[in-house]
């Protein structure tokens, strides 16, 4: 499992070969989603603020969700490729893994694209605010490779937040 400690110029997260490879898959899988998804699927809904608004009765709408949505996924993009760049770097990954020293900053990133990558699984899984199906409620023999994908997210981004 990946690891994680404080370090003076922020984080040191380290992932291990096979965690790198995960997490580059469900980068390209998320840039895929991102790039040519239908935004207007109702699964969707994460990824737009616009459709959360839609469905919430109290927003208040401002003509711009549109805009603000199309800004939002340019940011997220960005963000995509940044991580991305760190992942696959400028040598391949060997058995012993990949360390990066991550400032404050660039721990927020991380953080925001592993959100991200867990709100893909979600969708992929089903998970709904209406239907959360939480995993501690599954026997871990019954869950798919997307549940302990979901599961490994989940811990990683609980491991950086408490080292920070």
């Amino acid at each position: 499992m990946a690891w994680c400690r404080r370090h003076p110029e922020g984080l040191l997260l380290h992932l291990h070969e096979r965690e790198v490879g995960l997490l580059q898959f469900l980068a390209r899988e998320l840039r895929r989603l991102l790039e040519h998804g239908d935004t207007d699927r109702p699964e969707m809904t994460g990824f737009s603020p616009a459709l959360q608004r839609n469905n919430d009765p109290d927003s208040v709408q401002g003509g711009l969700e549109e805009e603000m949505d199309r800004e939002i996924m340019l940011y997220r993009l960005d963000r995509l490729e940044s991580v991305e760049d760190e992942l696959i770097g400028d040598e391949e990954v060997g058995e012993e893994g990949l360390t990066l020293t991550l400032s404050p900053e660039r721990a927020d990133i991380w953080l925001a694209w592993i959100t991200d990558l867990r709100l893909l699984l979600g969708m992929v899984l089903g998970l709904t605010p209406d239907n959360p199906q939480r995993l501690d409620e599954l026997d871990p023999d019954d869950w798919l490779l997307e549940h302990r994908m979901y599961f490994f997210l989940s811990e990683l981004q609980e491991l950086m937040l408490m080292k920070m």
